[in-house]
């Protein structure tokens, strides 16, 4: 099955992003971490990547904002980059939990198409 509206399971450059900024956000001392977190992100970032779970695709077919998903992609976007200029790099890992939230929800509350495509 081609993955072109929506991923199955976590991309493997967004779990990357988010475990580089986790780290980045740490040396910076912005946020602390124990061993416990460190497992308890390595388990669910695995699981994530395996996961029957739809994330929905960066990819546009137009640029309309008027097409739902663009919105949504477009949303998401704004979101992303007012989380950058906020928060800097060390906090793009929040950018990632926001795109697996967005996608949890797509998939308890969308339509039976978004998870059939």
């Amino acid at each position: 099955e081609e993955q072109h509206e929506s991923f199955i399971g976590l991309p493997t450059p967004a779990l990357a992003i988010a475990v580089g900024s986790i780290a980045w956000a740490t040396s910076e001392g912005t946020i602390a971490l124990n061993p416990s977190h460190i497992l308890a992100i390595s388990i669910v970032g695995a699981w994530l990547l395996i996961s029957p779970l739809r994330m929905f695709s960066l990819k546009f077919k137009g640029f309309s904002a008027r097409e739902p998903k663009n919105r949504l992609r477009y949303t998401f976007l704004l979101l992303s980059l007012a989380i950058l200029i906020i928060g800097g790099a060390g906090t793009a890992w929040c950018i990632i939990l926001l795109y697996i939230i967005i996608s949890i929800l797509m998939n308890l509350f969308g339509s039976k198409t978004n998870k059939t495509e």
